[in-house]
């Protein structure tokens, strides 16, 4: 029994220890051309409907694990994320007077896709 915790143990080390070696990946694979990326403008706002200045968005890779980036909106609730590969994104705000809020964004090439976040 101890021998297998060990053994375990080990295991968890070993793998931990190579996760560390390995690159950092931040989203999807970037493409060269600007005509290839493309970005995310949007706005956050309270439950009243009501522009939220100084929220944290933070932007994750389309299945919520990696952060990519965070920006902060401006006294008009607005963000932006550019140069962005094209797939799915998550993501969420976070604003220490109304709460936090939650949204799924598909970015395409080329394109600016709007998104409207609402603190809950």
């Amino acid at each position: 029994m101890l021998r297998s915790l060990w053994i375990a143990l080990i295991a968890i080390a070993v793998v931990g220890v190579l996760s560390l070696s390995l690159p950092a990946q931040a989203g999807p694979p970037q493409n060269k051309g600007p005509k290839h990326r493309g970005a995310i403008s949007g706005v956050v706002v309270d439950s009243s409907g009501n522009p939220v200045g100084g929220a944290s968005v933070l932007l994750f890779d389309g299945i919520a694990i990696d952060q990519i980036d965070e920006d902060f909106t401006d006294s008009n609730g607005a963000f932006d994320f550019t140069r962005l590969t094209p797939g799915d994104y998550s993501l969420t705000a976070v604003a220490f007077c109304c709460g936090f809020g939650n949204a799924s964004v598909t970015v395409t090439g080329g394109q600016t896709t709007s998104v409207t976040i609402t603190l809950n």
